[in-house]
């Protein structure tokens, strides 16, 4: 759990890291990850070893 502070008071937010066979065309800007009920926004996605094999996906779910 992480929790930041804005002028409109604190945001707190789960982040998660997934592990999936490698696909073309995941964009952090559009696509998201329903994962037991949560909608995590995607933030980071890394090609693990540039192999085109496993990719890493960060994402995170915002609590209210």
């Amino acid at each position: 759990m992480r929790e930041t502070y804005s002028n409109e008071g604190i945001d707190s937010s789960v982040v998660r890291l997934f592990t999936f066979r490698y696909q073309e065309g995941i964009s952090e800007r559009t696509d998201r990850i329903l994962y037991n009920g949560k909608t995590y926004e995607l933030y980071g996605i890394n090609n693990i070893n540039e192999e085109n094999r496993f990719i890493k996906v960060w994402g995170r779910h915002f609590c209210q």
